[in-house]
């Protein structure tokens, strides 16, 4: 995932924290590093005596927008951050379900052909270890702002099954904006997007690979998404959409090719 905390000093005061200005910051920094060449040249120039040669040109300044944070992240950041927290639930429940499954038939297997008295070694699945980091994970941050905000304690019963974490899940996402506003947290939206990865690899969901049938503003459908970003983006413009954004266009645009066709009938 990018490290936008690495690029976040060189984004103007007040702008969101978020991936949404990750390519914008990027281009600060090939800009300024591109500055600190320029200079390296004319250094030489100087030193060659100047006349000989043409006068280093000096780089041009991208033009870059920066969204702002309101007060570290934008409301897309935040309702994608949502999103992505809400998805984990239901992949984490996909994923252990998958699991069990495979145990099951694995253990039946193992069982037709052992010799009676003979023990067998159950078979564990790494996706009930994960499953069990990201629930411990979840819990670190509940209890993380807990301790910030001077609440009691989380109801430490109940293991760490899918009602655990389903909770969690569900006090953190009625409670994110708060949680996003504070300094101390300000990583959990990388964090959650890394988790989100992991999941949708265990998986095998290929988003992260399909183009969109969504048409960009710009007019042309080349949008995709993102995978470092976490955005769906347009590769003709670099104009972002959050997953609802996304969705709510692919809605609309279907909507209007059902009223269009309707109305040629």
């Amino acid at each position: 995932m990018p490290d936008t905390a690495q690029l976040q000093p060189l984004a103007p005061a007040g702008s969101c924290r978020g991936s949404c200005n990750l390519r914008a910051a990027r281009a600060l920094d090939a800009h300024r590093q591109a500055l600190e060449e320029h200079a390296d040249a004319v250094d030489r120039w100087y030193a060659a005596g100047g006349s000989e040669q043409e006068f280093p040109p000096e780089p041009e300044a991208p033009r870059v927008r920066f969204w702002p944070g309101n007060p570290l992240f934008c409301g897309r950041c935040v309702a994608n951050t949502r999103r992505t927290l809400l998805d984990l639930d239901v992949l984490a429940s996909q994923l252990a379900a998958q699991s069990d499954g495979h145990r099951g038939r694995a253990a039946s297997s193992a069982g037709e052909g052992r010799v009676s008295g003979t023990k067998v070694r159950p078979s564990v699945s790494p996706v009930t270890d994960v499953l069990d980091r990201l629930v411990g994970d979840l819990f670190d941050v509940e209890d993380e702002w807990r301790a910030l905000r001077g609440y009691p304690g989380r109801q430490s019963n109940g293991g760490r099954g899918a009602h655990p974490r389903s909770r969690t899940i569900g006090w953190l996402a009625e409670r994110l904006e708060d949680i996003l506003g504070h300094e101390d947290m300000a990583g959990l939206p990388r964090r959650l997007h890394n988790w989100d990865r992991v999941l949708r690899h265990l998986a095998k969901d290929d988003r992260a690979s399909t183009n969109s049938p969504a048409r960009c503003a710009c007019g042309e459908r080349n949008v995709g998404w993102d995978d470092e970003l976490h955005y769906y983006r347009c590769r003709s413009c670099g104009t972002l959409l959050n997953q609802d954004e996304h969705d709510r266009q692919v809605r609309e645009e279907a909507d209007a090719m059902e009223a269009a066709g309707a109305g040629r009938a």
